[in-house]
């Protein structure tokens, strides 16, 4: 996937969703996944061969969670 696609899903992804889950299912479905952290703990895939990580916020009313997405390249 081209980095601006990779972008503007995660993108989307964000503004679609209210809850942590919501989001990780929308970027599963949208990027090709090689890798997905959320506060530092590997939740999905594995880090190996080239890939473009992007780190997103995502907020909720009552909690946040640092996620870093590893696109595969």
């Amino acid at each position: 996937m081209h980095q601006v696609g990779a972008q503007r899903a995660l993108a989307f992804a964000l503004l679609k969703c209210q809850s942590l889950e919501c989001f990780l299912n929308a970027t599963r479905e949208t990027v090709p996944v090689q890798a997905i952290y959320v506060d530092g703990v590997l939740v999905a895939g594995s880090l190996g061969g080239p890939s473009q990580c992007y780190a997103v916020v995502v907020v909720n009313a009552t909690q946040y969670h640092v996620v870093r997405v590893c696109a595969k390249a």
